[in-house]
């Protein structure tokens, strides 16, 4: 983020993907924060924004312990709780925070620099941005998970000098602790060498896909950190492009690189593989069961023929159209919905579970494709009294099916004439066998 905002920048659909930011930059704290809420990296709907500015260890971990056990009053707190058993130590609470940070907002706005909202009335209070107000009914009329889940949450903004103590073996337990429990998170007058081991300390923790997006020579050394380094081309030179994976023009762009490309890229590359493994043990299973009607000898099911180019020509085509072409909703759905974003935060269009369904899937292909055409011919004869039992009819009945079946599952632009080139292939060898 720079001092001067760009227009249109995506971080709010970010967060509908359920996407967490940590923001690396070098502006100083109150000048973040004020772009943090201009980009909607913090909004109005957070408890709580905490500000992390010690210069020493103690106080830095003061700090960090005291936001903790904040965050912990209000993850226990229950809308259906005896309110009065629990006023007093939210009220202490938000003495000690408003306090600490000096930087308040609710529901109504949000400022900086300012006093937090206090109690008038009668009644217990209830939680706001940063400390505790009257509203209880914001945190009392929820019931839906996914409405508490889009209005609770919390920020955390920490300068170059209190990072240096974070950052430190014995304290990083404890930063982490308190981060992981933030929506956003904002390191203001850091060092290139302190946006990479914030980095790595992610990566290193939690194991999570980690991205840096920069745009000048300082970040270097975040963006080679990542898993995914995005560079964007501006007036501070080209080294944050030339040391990314991935080139843009300016940060707006990053939602289209995001919620379409690399939504597509992860669809497309399950579908494949799911294809993929869905054929060939289709294919594979062919033999197997085959094998039990010729005493397991090295005789095939298939002619040779056939086995060589199988997946060369008959089935390649299809498969490399559904890796390339393939997408389940067009680019301006996948803007609009940036939820649609979410089954790749949880690897559901293939992990074990898929795997084994599209083994599955293909063994009981081979076997309904086997039996039933060894039962269509077993003991079948011609009006003249011929048998239909013969190995060469069986065969190529068997292939050709395998091949419609296996190729014909996605009937889209792409693939459809994928499977029209690989149709004729199987009728060109047919003939010539």
């Amino acid at each position: 983020l720079w001092t001067k905002r760009q227009e249109e920048i995506p971080i709010d659909h970010s967060f509908k993907a359920r996407k967490t930011f940590q923001n690396v930059n070098k502006t100083i704290s109150e000048t973040a924060i004020n772009i943090g809420y201009s980009c909607q990296l913090l909004t109005d709907d957070l408890m709580d924004v905490f500000i992390v500015d010690a210069s020493t260890y103690d106080e830095v971990q003061q700090q960090l312990l005291k936001f903790r056990d904040n965050i912990k009053i209000v993850n226990t707190y229950k809308p259906n709780s005896e309110p009065a058993a629990v006023g007093g130590e939210l009220d202490a609470a938000r003495k000690a925070n408003s306090t600490e940070n000096g930087v308040s907002g609710g529901a109504n706005g949000a400022k900086v620099g300012g006093t937090s909202n206090q109690s008038c009335g009668s009644g217990p209070p209830a939680v706001s941005v940063v400390t505790f107000s009257t509203e209880l009914e914001y945190l009392g009329g929820i019931e839906d998970p996914q409405v508490e889940e889009t209005t609770v949450g919390f920020a955390i903004v920490i300068n170059g000098h209190s990072l240096v103590h974070c950052l430190h073996p014995q304290m990083e337990r404890l930063f982490l602790d308190v981060v992981m429990q933030c929506k956003a998170v904002i390191c203001c007058r850091v060092t290139p060498l302190q946006k990479a081991l914030v980095v790595e300390l992610v990566k290193k923790s939690k194991h999570a896909v980690t991205l840096a997006i920069g745009d000048g020579a300082n970040d270097v050394s975040m963006i080679k950190a990542a898993h995914i380094g995005v560079g964007i081309s501006g007036e501070e030179g080209m080294q944050a492009v030339l040391a990314s994976d991935y080139s843009i023009a300016q940060f707006r762009f990053l939602e289209r690189l995001l919620l379409v490309h690399g939504r597509w890229s992860y669809y497309r590359m399950c579908s494949f593989l799911r294809y993929f493994f869905n054929k060939n043990f289709a294919f594979t299973l062919c033999h197997f069961w085959y094998a039990f009607f010729c005493g397991f000898s090295a005789q095939t099911v298939f002619d040779p023929m056939y086995i060589s180019v199988y997946n060369l020509f008959y089935t390649s085509l299809p498969v490399l159209a559904v890796g390339i072409f393939d997408q389940d909703v067009n680019d301006k759905n996948s803007i609009q919905y940036p939820q649609l974003y979410k089954p790749g935060h949880m690897n559901l269009f293939f992990n074990k579970k898929e795997f084994f369904r599209s083994a599955l899937s293909g063994c009981f292909v081979s076997i309904i494709l086997c039996f039933i055409a060894y039962g269509t011919y077993n003991d079948a004869a011609t009006p003249n009294g011929q048998g239909l039992s013969d190995y060469m009819l069986f065969c190529s009945a068997t292939a050709a099916i395998l091949v419609i079946v296996n190729t014909a599952q996605i009937w889209t632009c792409g693939p459809n004439f994928a499977i029209s080139g690989s149709g004729r292939i199987l009728v060109l060898e047919i003939i010539a066998a």
